[in-house]
This record gives C-alpha cells, structure tokens and sequence, in this order.
C-alpha cells in the first residue's frame, strides 16, 4: 500500500455532554494558516435518560452535519486526512463511556477511509 504526503487535514473538535454537543471544524493546508470552518454547539441531540453509544452515533447522524465532515471530500472543501478529537472523560462522569472510548470507536468504524479518518482522545 502506497500513500502520498499529507498536506492538508480538517480538524473535528468535540466537545460532548448531555446538554450541549459542541463540535468545531479547522482545515489546515501546509503553509498556510489553519481555517475555521464552522463552530456549532448543539443543544438537543434528543438523547434519551438512559441512551447507549448507538444513542449517540444516532444522534449525531441526524443532528450535526459531523458524518459528512469525516469524509475527506466535505461539499466544496476537500483534504488529505480527517482527524476526529475527543474530549476526554473523567469516568466519574456516569456519561464518560458512551462520550468517550466507546463512542471513538463507533465512530471509528462508521469512517468511509479508515486509513485517511482517525478518531483520537484529545
């Protein structure tokens, strides 16, 4: 398998909680300066008292446009590799398993390319 040099990346920030789901998008090319492309704090993912991780996946596909911005060609705006990042957790938190781990990697598999997506704690 052969692959070529990554010169562009969109970023995917996640900030995840029950009550608010904020997510924020950069695109940064070599030698020139990140770009924001889009900050969102969602505020009803309608997830219910006791949701699982699917809950979550589910949410976030018919709420946010985060799907589509893991593919590597998003509308006009194409990149090189798609980086997914994670808050992290502190596992008090009665939420943190299906906000954390587990949802990485849901989300890691529902990734077209996995090899140019990468889901990752931040």
């Amino acid at each position: 398998m052969s692959f070529s040099p990554v010169l562009s990346e969109r970023h995917n920030g996640i900030d995840q909680g029950i009550n608010n789901f904020a997510i924020a998008i950069v695109e940064r090319t070599i030698g020139e300066n990140p770009c924001v492309v889009a900050v969102k704090n969602y505020t009803n993912l309608g997830l219910r008292k006791n949701f699982k991780v699917s809950d979550v996946v589910v949410a976030l596909a018919e709420h946010t446009d985060l799907m589509s911005r893991m593919k590597c060609v998003n509308g006009i705006h194409k990149v090189d590799r798609v980086i997914v990042h994670l808050e992290q957790i502190d596992v008090r938190n009665r939420s943190s398993k299906q906000f954390s781990v587990e949802l990485g990697k849901r989300l890691q598999k529902h990734t077209i390319d996995q090899d140019r997506c990468i889901v990752k704690m931040s």
